[in-house]
């Protein structure tokens, strides 16, 4: 604590070190508070608002505990920028100033790393490749050959897309210390680099996807890439259970399933499929082959991959045909979320058309998995026999291949027949997700458990000795009620240890930014509420000359007042910028770049994007965010609360519309000398009792209520530096 104390003072290292660092009182708070959960085994939840710099407040306390008590500590965070940001900036900086040697790693899924008995494979296949992948090819070899890490961030040239997944490692291919490649494998070795390291940072993704891996019954320690304990800081936490909920689904992909059954055999390129390659090996190796294995190989595995693949299509255009049929003309679905996120339930599982149409035709495709499979043994056992113990080691990349999709599709056979025929559906929901709006060019099925609370605390909070949990936004009503819930830090004992912090903003939001609402607005669902939307995002425009966030909630209402606005415009196209024209990233570096610019935008825009100075001066929130009635998650989220004798609105939906409506806020004040207006074309945040708890959520600044010509007056003299 002295040491903190020390660091953060007045006189203390950063303000020596640092020119220009400004000491702030919540940042020293929060250092404290992060040293006292290393030091007490508590679990800390930590509201800190921008400019709290919560960065080195848990950073500085990890540091030091890692060299002091030579304990890992596990930073996990949402976006690319922060883990960057940490691994390239404030950690090394920090270990500079306090003097520290601690080794530091950034962690990184298996599939990031060279495979060498992957590449010998490719090599086998080279003649098959193109004239391109072949040169791509010899490229990797020299990689192979002169990189440290082997990891796909250090390709310095450009790949065909597939290209790196053909050399990726990944567990199921995976055959540890048999390997004959072990003790060079860059996967194995950045393992060792981790279980050495006292600081990791990770991303929630990886972190929560090795806990989904450690929950499986056939899971090995040995491919993991994380260590067995260490004390844990998720940045942005906001994000946990959205991230689990994500990872502990099961997903069976229609064109996934077709691409692994042309692992084995491919009617359009034999060659280059598993069969093609094998049979070309196994002919070097045995110079008279059996009638039998010649009919397995040439007749059977080739037809009855065909008979396989024949009867995933017939399964899946019989269930677009029940979609179409059964689920497309729910009344509760918008035209714009129906083509993509169909709800299946046991009401619909009962129908007659399911069970003796689609349940039929499962039937067919385990039927027909099954016999290939049967034939895929008895193609292994024959083309092995009376082979020396050397000639069936030179084969076992065929047989582990063959074998690997086997597993594979094992284990998606056994999901379908839970999506299809199990109907129980306590704490889950399914739904058809189908990828085009009108054909259903791929269909996935999605069977998602909803208490993921539950796996959680089971798998994180309850083994870990501290678990610091900071974020902008993990509040909704001033209290944390909400996130603990959903994330499992509700249960007694876990409780018991855990405690609560909110840091407010040293930044001056009473005098820097001013919360509009017009009060002659239509509500959101009248006819027109479009329309006024944009002609008010129009006068919004005009007034603060640009510099806009626009954000909506959906991409439907996005496109039409996009085009209405651009449309009454003479300023230069090039000042408007819509989400979908690029990457999200380039978009971001285009709105900078010009101090007019105006960007329309949904869903990931309302948070992780720092634009601070002039260049964004408004953020417009077009509707209060509360999730789409009809999203399949949505509804069975609000189910299972109602079941539990819990109100959905209160205690569900507005708390999250809450916790996206502070992220949209939180756009606008990046800095200390930052300045601007959040208008909210919403009215109900002032004529609906609920409104308050949005109003809560925000920093102390002037809400001003008014007809919209006073509205537009009062930005007027706010933006000329005359206060409202």
């Amino acid at each position: 604590m002295l040491d903190i104390e020390s660091i953060f003072s007045p006189q203390g290292l950063l303000s020596k070190s640092l020119k220009g660092y400004e000491l702030r009182g919540e940042q020293k708070d929060l250092a404290l508070q992060v040293m006292q959960a290393y030091d007490q085994d508590k679990v800390l939840l930590a509201e800190a608002a921008t400019g709290v710099g919560k960065s080195w407040a848990y950073l500085v306390p990890a540091l030091l505990w890692a060299s002091s008590r030579r304990e890992a500590s596990l930073i996990s965070t949402h976006t690319i920028a922060l883990q960057e940001q940490l691994i390239k900036k404030d950690i090394p900086f920090l270990l500079d100033l306090l003097g520290l040697d601690l080794q530091v790693t950034l962690v990184k899924g298996m599939s990031n790393y060279f495979c060498f008995k992957k590449f010998d494979e490719v090599v086998q296949e080279a003649s098959l490749l193109t004239s391109q992948e072949q040169e791509e090819l010899k490229k990797l070899e020299r990689f192979s050959e002169t990189s440290s890490e082997g990891s796909s961030s250090n390709v310095s040239f450009p790949l065909s897309p597939g290209m790196w997944d053909k050399v990726a490692a990944e567990r199921s291919s995976c055959t540890h210390m048999q390997c004959p490649h072990f003790k060079q494998c860059f996967f194995f070795k950045a393992r060792k680099q981790v279980s050495e390291s006292q600081i990791l940072v990770i991303n929630h993704h990886l972190l929560v996807s090795e806990i989904s891996m450690r929950m499986r019954s056939d899971f090995k320690e040995e491919k993991s890439i994380l260590p067995k304990t260490y004390r844990i800081i998720l940045d942005e936490a906001h994000h946990l259970e959205e991230i689990a909920l994500e990872s502990f689904s099961v997903k069976i992909d229609r064109l996934d399933l077709i691409r692994h059954l042309g692992r084995i055999y491919s009617e359009f390129q034999p060659q280059k499929s598993r069969l093609g390659l094998f049979t070309q090996d196994l002919s070097t190796k045995k110079k008279n082959f059996s009638k039998a294995l010649i009919l397995l190989l040439d007749v059977d595995v080739p037809a009855q991959k065909k008979n396989a693949l024949t009867s995933v299509e017939e399964l899946f255009a019989k269930i677009e045909e029940f979609c179409e049929a059964h689920l497309s003309k729910a009344k509760e679905q918008s035209s714009e979320l129906r083509e993509r996120r169909w709800r299946f339930s046991s009401k619909e599982a009962a129908l007659d058309p399911w069970q003796k149409g689609v349940q039929a035709v499962f039937e067919l495709v385990r039927t027909e998995w099954n016999k290939l499979f049967s034939l895929l043994k008895l193609l292994k056992d024959e083309a092995l026999q009376g082979l020396s113990d050397a000639d069936r080691e030179s084969l076992s990349i065929h047989i582990m291949a063959f074998d690997f999709v086997e597993s594979y599709l094992v284990q998606k056979l056994s999901e379908l027949e839970a999506f299809i025929t199990v109907h129980e559906e306590k704490s889950r929901v399914r739904w058809i997700e189908t990828s085009a709006p009108l054909a259903m060019k791929n269909v996935t099925l999605v069977d998602a458990k909803l208490n993921v609370s539950k796996y959680l605390r089971e798998h994180l909070f309850q083994n870990k000795q501290t678990a610091v949990l900071c974020s902008a936004t993990l509040t909704s009503n001033q209290n944390f009620a909400f996130l603990k819930q959903q994330i499992g830090l509700n249960e007694e004992n876990l409780s018991k240890r855990t405690e609560e912090r909110t840091y407010n903003s040293p930044f001056d939001f009473a005098k820097n930014a001013l919360f509009l609402v017009p009060k002659d607005i239509l509500y959101s669902h009248e006819y027109g509420f479009s329309d006024q939307v944009a002609e008010n995002v129009k006068k919004i425009i005009e007034v603060s000359k640009g510099g806009c966030f626009i954000l909506f909630t959906s991409y439907e209402m996005l496109h039409y007042v996009y085009e209405k606005v651009t449309r009454s415009f003479d300023r230069p196209a090039a000042s408007y910028m819509k989400q979908g024209e690029t990457s999200k990233q380039a978009l971001i570096e285009k709105f900078k770049q010009k101090q007019d610019s105006v960007l329309f935008a949904t869903s990931s825009f309302w948070e992780g994007i720092d634009v601070a100075g002039e260049t964004l001066r408004c953020v417009v929130i077009t509707k209060l965010p509360f999730k789409v009635p009809s999203d399949p998650l949505f509804q069975a989220m609000s189910e299972m609360y109602e079941e539990d004798g819990k109100d959905s609105f209160s205690e569900y939906s507005l708390p999250h519309a809450c916790l996206k409506f502070k992220q949209g806020f939180g756009r606008l004040i990046r800095t200390k000398s930052d300045r601007g207006c959040v208008v909210c074309l919403d009215r109900r945040v002032m004529t609906k009792p609920y409104g308050k708890v949005f109003l809560k959520s925000l920093p102390p600044c002037p809400v001003i209520y008014e007809e919209r010509s006073r509205m537009i007056e009062k930005m007027n003299l706010f933006y000329q530096g005359n206060g409202a």
